[in-house]
């Protein structure tokens, strides 16, 4: 984390950049009482890397003669990439083709809480 408590993160890095930075890490200890700001130093933590920012771009095609229906993600265990403490969230319910356009699947799929942050472009192609 950055000195704000931000994480670290490289959106604005250029590509041949990316999760190249290396950051020296110390670690400080203060009694939790202390609200000054001020700690001491307990050791060196060592050097630290972070992973590249990488976008991951699906595809969700939906019929044009589709009734009502829900999107859901399901990070749960049992699933291939699933964790221990994933769930299954459903998005709310769509009442059909007309009822979907870009700004509302977006915000649509940002609510699931397994899911965080989209972006959604829509194309009216036929396959």
């Amino acid at each position: 984390k950055t000195a704000s408590g931000s994480v670290v993160d490289d959106i604005t890095a250029h590509v041949e950049k990316q999760g190249g930075d290396i950051f020296f890490t110390e670690l400080w200890t203060s009694d939790v009482s202390v609200l000054d700001g001020s700690h001491e130093w307990y050791s060196d933590g060592g050097v630290s890397t972070y992973n590249a920012l990488h976008y991951e771009e699906q595809t969700i095609a939906i019929p044009h003669n589709i009734g009502t229906f829900q999107l859901s993600m399901n990070t749960s265990e049992d699933q291939p990439q699933g964790r221990i403490d994933g769930e299954i969230y459903h998005t709310r319910t769509f009442n059909g083709i007309a009822d979907i356009s870009a700004p509302n699947l977006q915000e649509a799929l940002s609510e699931l809480k397994n899911l965080g942050a989209v972006d959604v472009t829509k194309s009216n192609e036929e396959h």
